[in-house]
Order: C-alpha cells, then structure tokens, then sequence
C-alpha cells in the first residue's frame, strides 16, 4: 500500500541542517557537469590535496575546460572563504584564551 509518511517528501531537507557550499566535498563537481561529466575527482589516499592545489592543477592542465571564468570565479571565492575561516578560527581561539585567563 501506498503511504504518504513514507513516500511524499514535499521537502526533503526539512528538520536537517543545511550543509554550507563551502564545505560540500562534492559541490564544485556537481556545479559544473559540463566540465566534471558528473565523475567526481578520486586522490591517492596518501596525497593531502588543498583547493588550492586543485585550482592550480587545473590552470596548468591543456584541457582549457576548468578555465571558464565563472568557474575560475568560483574557485577563487571559495579559496577566499576558506582562508577568512581559518584565520577566524585562529583569532577567536586566542581571544578564548585570553578571557579565560581574566576570569
């Protein structure tokens, strides 16, 4: 039989807590199907790869697809965003620090 609860989903996201662009592992990827093909990107397991050194592998490549402006606008915005979230992180650490110590 057919039941509403289990199978109507007006709003799937509905009581979960949205996942921010930022932090998406797979948002690039699936932003851009014209230039993924909706594979998403496989590492070695040993390599540390930062955004950065994607963004840079991808200027490099003779495959110009990953140049497009608004990808390369994307890239840079993202890179931006998660520099400004490290050096918060790294400011409001030492302000904790010193308020504990006043107290």
């Amino acid at each position: 039989m057919w039941s509403e609860d289990k199978f109507l989903q007006i709003a799937p996201g509905e009581n979960k807590v949205p996942e921010s662009l930022l932090f998406d592992t797979y948002a690039e990827e699936l932003s851009f199907p014209a230039i993924y093909l909706g594979e998403f990107r496989v590492f070695r397991e040993e390599a540390n790869v930062t955004p950065f050194m994607m963004a840079t592998s991808e200027l490099r490549r003779s495959d110009r697809r990953g140049v497009l402006p608004n990808k390369l606008l994307y890239t840079a915005m993202k890179i931006m965003r998660l520099r400004v979230c490290s050096a918060l992180k790294i400011g409001f650490k030492h302000i904790v620090k010193e308020v504990e110590s006043i107290w």
